[in-house]
């Protein structure tokens, strides 16, 4: 039988193509791909090499600038002996120039000065010191007269890191005269400097040391090249090594790099065998078939032929073409079928029409897609079908490419058999008759409205991250105005207190003093808002009633609304109490009841604040926190509902928004501090309206624990001796000449010397100036150049008994969540006045020293 001879050499040829294959890869396109691959790597590591080489290089210019300036060379002359001191601190040259070790040396070779980094452990400091023998800072920056050699440098082993040492000769900047000694720096080859190498070549890498690896953990790689070796079929691991100062190998370099061009090409290849096998078992099987079937009809034509012999040749040419036209219809049929099954399989709506734009074709797709019979389409134009506005623009489209020909493509939107709008793409194309004549077009259509819908939800989502980010740096921008705002205060309220000392209690200008310091304190609750809005403020807890609150203020504002404006308070006594400020939880209902009365305006209206019990339930993924009011009092639910005009949904949504407001230019300040105080009372704000049916806000509360115990707000002044007085030196260091003026002169009132520092250099001078004249110190946090912090840290190195008081704008908790603590004595929030700085100092200079 056909299938005998015809599928042995099917399986046959598979099988060598396959074999082929196979060849090609291991003799060709393996090898090919190695090569890339080896190619790849080499550059990875040559990447690498030259990211170290930069670090070695920037480690040689800063030793060279070091060695070339002149207070360097008069400080081995002799000339300068506190240029240590001034120049080699380590919080500059560790912390920001990245270096660990330096020594510096005469013309003879011996060190004069040389340093570990304190913030190594001592036992590091020991070894990296001893790493640069006297004979290695010679040959790295031999001595001697004009030319000076450049700076030498490489890297060194040690028994823990490898590090780069870069050497140079001491020489005046003008390059006059022979140097006079060696000036030598090395950095810390550790695991951060290893990640910024890797990052900077993009390339995975790991450094060891030649001298702290065993012999056994390096393979022999030749002076200059990369030794690969592969790991399995996903990786491949490079290394090298680099030559140090003596030339020997010093440093190992590994990096572990993917595959990914063999992979593949071997994934490729594998795809390309599978199908190119099939397909050639496939064309051997119907050429076998094709081949049998010719045979057959081979064999029927002559016995024809041999049985109507006496048949004239016109009747014999007749029968030749009945049988040759019987075959076309048969193929015929057989392309019909294959083409049917096409159509029916292709799993997106397609149709073909005519050159007069009538239906000729449907597949199942389209009959689901639109929910229509495709067969009672046949025959009918798009007008005849579909709405006239998307008819029309078929028409046209239509029109257009059976003029121009070639691929049309072009998007649109219907509605499908749900009657849901869709968003399409249209693909159609012309096909020919067998003259080559246009005889109409196929044309697919594909849905893309899940894209259409992810595309807008995408947009959505960097709209809410804009979003937050504008509100994240308004939150910063109000804490800063809230701080500098907070060092103005202080000139003020410091400069009033003291005026009321100096003036008797029936003076008239009292009042006035004491008017200003009224305003003084206004001033700082609207910093304690901005800082409430940041999220930075200090709220001080109590034990509070929230109907009393709201009675209180619904009292003072009634002489503010106007008269047509009716408040009524709906405050049941089931209420729980909170801990909460009560300044702060009076300030946000003030805001309410006012931004009420201005949506009323001067119509006739009603304003209702109501209290009752709710539960709090925890905050879903997706939305805001739900409530569900039931039995229990585990929060109290604020709700202040007016019948003003009310709000559009665009609106609503904006309100919290800082600056934004409907009201005049300079407004807009007062939801957004609501929000911040409810979020800082770890509350939960809602808000319905509607336009012309009112507003009501909503505001969750969790409530006071069942033991709370009100919190003691008496002051320290109260309780503290008013007429104590104090001895000794004051060091006040600030930047702001009002804050240095007020408070030198509260100190001076309260018996002490006092002497100022504009910043925090100028501090640590008249320290070491006064040498032990300070009895404390008054330290701004936050000053130019050396900051608050880093001044604190060198009087601590310095003179750890002297007591310091930190200052600072932003309240203690902020302060102490952001730096910890870092050996202040105590603490004082700007603006202060004159009792809180006597109780602060009476209670340091007091109390036994210690850590705050």
């Amino acid at each position: 039988m056909w299938w005998d001879r015809w599928g042995l050499i099917t399986i046959v040829s598979a099988l060598c193509y396959l074999v082929a294959m196979g060849a090609i890869w291991r003799l060709v396109l393996g090898p090919s791909f190695s090569h890339l691959e080896a190619q790849e790597a080499n550059r990875d590591i040559e990447r690498c090499i030259a990211a170290l080489q930069r670090e070695i290089d920037d480690v040689d210019e800063m030793t060279t600038d070091y060695a070339t300036w002149d207070e360097c060379h008069d400080f081995v002359k002799g000339a300068n002996p506190s240029f240590v001191e001034k120049n080699f601190a380590w919080s500059h040259l560790d912390r920001a120039m990245g270096m660990q070790v330096y020594a510096l040396l005469d013309a003879g070779g011996n060190i004069l000065a040389s340093d570990a980094s304190p913030f190594l452990p001592e036992s590091e400091r020991t070894l990296y010191l001893s790493a640069l023998p006297i004979a290695t800072l010679r040959e790295l920056a031999p001595t001697g007269p004009p030319p000076h050699p450049r700076a030498s440098s490489g890297v060194a082993s040690t028994a823990l890191n490898p590090i780069i040492v870069a050497g140079a000769p001491i020489r005046r900047n003008s390059g006059e005269g022979a140097s006079v000694g060696h000036m030598v720096l090395a950095r810390l080859l550790n695991e951060a400097l290893v990640t910024r190498i890797a990052q900077r070549a993009s390339v995975p890498l790991k450094i060891h040391s030649c001298a702290a690896s065993s012999p056994g953990d390096i393979p022999p790689i030749p002076k200059g090249g990369i030794l690969l070796t592969c790991l399995g079929a996903d990786s491949l691991r490079a290394e090298t090594t680099i030559a140090g100062l003596a030339g020997q190998p010093t440093l190992h370099l590994v990096s572990t790099l993917p595959r990914p061009i063999m992979a593949q090409g071997r994934h490729a290849m594998r795809i390309i065998g599978w199908f190119a096998g099939i397909a050639t078992a496939l064309i051997a099987f119907l050429f076998g078939r094709q081949k049998q079937k010719a045979r057959q009809l081979e064999l029927r034509t002559n016995q024809l032929v041999e049985s109507w012999h006496q048949i004239d040749d016109q009747n014999r040419q007749r029968t030749h073409e009945l049988a040759l036209l019987r075959e076309t219809e048969r193929e015929l049929r057989r392309l019909r079928g294959r083409l049917d099954a096409v159509v029916r399989a292709v799993p997106i709506p397609l149709f073909a029409k005519d050159t007069g734009g009538r239906y000729i074709l449907f597949n199942p797709a389209f009959d689901a897609f639109f929910g229509v019979r495709g067969e009672s389409l046949i025959g009918r134009t798009a007008s005849e079908c579909w709405r006239s506005e998307d008819a029309s623009i078929y028409h046209e489209h239509d029109m257009q490419l059976m003029r121009e020909g070639g691929l049309q493509i072009y998007e649109h939107r219907l509605r499908d058999a749900s009657g849901r709008e869709r968003h399409v793409i249209f693909n159609k194309a012309c096909f020919s008759d067998s003259e080559g004549k246009t005889a109409g077009l196929v044309g697919t259509l594909t849905d893309v409205t899940v894209l259409k819908e992810a595309e807008s939800e995408r947009r959505t989502l960097e709209r809410q991250f804009q979003e937050a980010q504008k509100m994240e740096s308004l939150g910063i921008l109000a804490g800063g105005i809230a701080h500098d705002f907070n060092n103005l205060l202080v000139g003020i309220l410091g400069h009033a207190d003291l005026a009321l000392l100096r003036i008797g209690q029936t003076d008239p200008i009292r009042s006035d003093l004491q008017a200003i310091i009224t305003a003084s304190q206004r001033a700082v609750d609207l910093c304690r808002q901005m800082l409430a809005y940041s999220g930075r403020g200090r709220f001080v807890i109590e034990h509070i009633d929230v109907n009393a609150a709201i009675r209180e203020m619904a009292e003072l504002l009634r002489v503010s609304v106007p008269r047509k404006i009716d408040i009524r308070l709906d405050l049941p006594g089931d209420a729980p109490p909170i801990d909460a400020d009560i300044t702060q939880i009076r300030q946000v209902i003030m805001n309410l009841i006012t931004n009420a009365s201005e949506a009323i305006g001067d119509s006739s209206g009603t304003i209702r604040v109501s209290t009752r019990r709710v539960a709090m339930q925890a905050h879903p993924k997706d939305g805001p926190p739900e409530h569900q009011e039931s039995g229990s009092s585990d929060a109290v639910r604020i709700e202040v509902a007016d019948t003003g005009c009310g709000m559009t949904p665009e609106t609503a949504a904006k309100i919290f928004d800082p600056f934004f407001t409907t009201k005049f230019t300079g407004r807009g300040l007062g939801l957004a501090a609501v929000l911040g105080i409810v979020r800082g009372h770890k509350g939960v704000i809602s808000v319905d309206s509607q336009p012309g049916r009112g507003t009501t806000f909503r505001i969750t509360l969790p409530a006071a624990p069942a033991r709370s115990v009100p919190r003691d707000t008496g002051s320290t002044a109260a309780r503290q001796p008013q007429e104590w007085k104090g001895t000794g030196t004051i060091l006040v260091a600030d930047d702001e000449a009002a804050v240095r003026t007020v408070a030198t002169k509260m100190c001076e009132h309260l018996g002490f010397s006092v002497i100022v520092a504009h910043d925090g250099t100028e501090a640590v001078r008249l320290l070491k100036e006064t040498d032990g004249g300070v009895t404390c110190i008054v330290l701004d946090l936050i000053m130019p150049g050396m900051d608050g912090l880093e001044t604190l840290s060198t009087i601590q190195a310095m003179r750890p008994e002297v007591p310091v008081i930190l200052s600072s704008g932003y309240n203690e908790s902020e302060v102490r969540r952001r730096f910890g603590k870092t050996g202040f004595r105590a603490f004082i929030q700007k603006p202060y006045q004159l009792a809180q700085l006597r109780d602060i100092l009476r209670v340091v200079l007091d109390s036994p020293p210690g850590p705050s």
